[in-house]
């Protein structure tokens, strides 16, 4: 009859040794924590606050009040992530006898994907023999480089190099385009996210306060069943320009607070991957039924040739296309695709370049991703021109190092990130033409 009893003794010993184990493990740990505070010299502390920062820094640019941080040797370090902002590491004050170069920009500069000695600023530093920083940040638009340029002023560069407005042009998401669209153009309200969505998923949208995502899939639906809607047009035009205008501002103040801190500045023009395609272009807003119905016979039948290897039909029949709706990218893309096919490289160009800068939206992103560098080149060389700073244009020349004499897939990555090759051609033509500048 004791049995139970024996039992419940049994056990409650047990948990009472496992008690025991986990308070001994916490007491150890608690003294190896107090040794450590009471014999770490102070000097120890920082050098250890500075090797434990490769964890601990923040990946988000609004984490971050400044984007280096000072170690105990005097040095600055990058206070971003490693994936985000090289582990940059230089002095606070520039030797007399040294040049200082900064480089400012996104993933581009920083070298996304690319090991850091590989990377655009590293290869100048070797080429140029010249202290060049890496301040490429992925993600960084121009916002976040007004920040930046005020820090770098403090550093007393001589040379400061700025290659930056992709990420500006991929502000401002679908998502806030489409609840614009809905708010504005009250017959969709109901119809169209009725049609597309399920109930649940509609409720959840009308509730969310935050921006509204949607899946890829749905969002290239939506924007081509809009594509011939004036108001849909109008939005995505005016995200775009106010994306482009922000970008302006910003660059005028970056070069303001450069050239206060006594800097030199050079502004380098963007480029792209004219292989890159997968967006929705826009059709002309006074496209008629019967250009319409003209146009999608010939683009179909346009794409069908392509898809066999006829790309001198298929050559044609876009050109026709292209015709009808000069404002339609992909018509200008697949034209130029087709020639690119036939070795016709500098007319493949041109229809190339023409389809990349009509490109407003990317069809596998939410991101109303304005694909138009001319765009931004554009507003930068007039910012230039202003504040009297050097702008320079570099995607004829950097494209004259593919085979096929334009800025395609053999130096890209994707869209618009170099591969090694295009990272090394792109650091020989910058350190070309850096010389007169150093």
């Amino acid at each position: 009859m004791r049995m139970p009893e024996q039992k419940t003794t049994r056990t409650k010993k047990a948990l009472f040794a496992v008690a025991t184990v986990i308070a001994a493990l916490l007491l150890l740990s608690f003294a190896a924590s107090l040794i450590n505070h009471l014999f770490l010299g102070a000097d120890d502390k920082t050098d250890n606050r500075r090797n434990n920062i490769r964890d601990q820094r923040p990946t988000s640019l609004e984490a971050v009040d400044s984007f280096f941080i000072e170690s105990s040797d005097g040095r600055l370090h990058a206070s971003l992530h490693p994936q985000v902002m090289r582990d940059t590491s230089f002095a606070a004050r520039p030797l007399s006898i040294k040049k200082r170069v900064f480089f400012l920009g996104g993933s581009c500069v920083y070298g996304f994907d690319l090991i850091e000695d590989e990377a655009i600023p590293s290869r100048l530093q070797k080429s140029l023999k010249v202290e060049v920083i890496n301040a490429g940040i992925c993600g960084a638009n121009s916002n976040h480089l007004v920040r930046l340029a005020k820090e770098v002023a403090g550093y007393k560069p001589d040379l400061v190099l700025i290659y930056a407005g992709h990420n500006d042009a991929r502000q401002g998401s679908a998502g806030q385009i489409y609840n614009d669209y809905l708010t504005e153009t009250a017959k969709y309200r109901l119809a169209d996210t009725m049609r597309r969505t399920s109930l649940g998923r509609l409720l959840a949208y009308l509730l969310d306060k935050q921006e509204h995502r949607i899946q890829a899939g749905d969002l290239c639906a939506w924007f081509r069943s809009l594509n011939g809607d004036p108001k849909f047009r109008e939005l995505v035009e005016a995200n775009f320009q106010e994306n482009l205008n922000q970008y302006a501002t910003n660059l005028r103040r970056v070069i303001i607070r450069l050239r206060k801190g006594g800097a030199k500045v050079v502004v380098f023009g963007l480029t792209s991957n004219f292989d890159f395609v997968h967006c929705t272009s826009l059709h002309r807003p006074d496209l008629t039924t019967t250009e319409r119905d003209q146009f999608d016979l010939h683009f179909q039948q346009g794409r069908e040739a392509y898809q066999r290897g006829d790309f001198g039909e298929a050559q044609r029949l876009m050109k026709l296309a292209a015709q009808i709706d000069p404002q339609f990218a992909e018509a200008h893309y697949w034209a130029g695709m087709s020639m690119k096919r036939q070795y016709q490289y500098d007319e493949a160009a041109v229809w190339l370049r023409r389809a990349r800068d009509l490109y407003l939206i990317q069809e596998e992103s939410d991101f109303n991703y304005a694909r138009a560098p001319q765009a931004y080149n554009d507003a930068a060389a007039r910012v230039c021109r202003e504040a009297s700073v050097p702008f320079i244009p570099l995607e004829d020349e950097f494209g004259r190092f593919s085979s096929t004499r334009m800025p395609d897939g053999e130096l890209f990555l994707d869209d618009l990130h170099f591969n090694e090759t295009g990272a090394r051609r792109m650091a020989e033509l910058l350190a070309k033409i850096l010389q007169e500048y150093l």
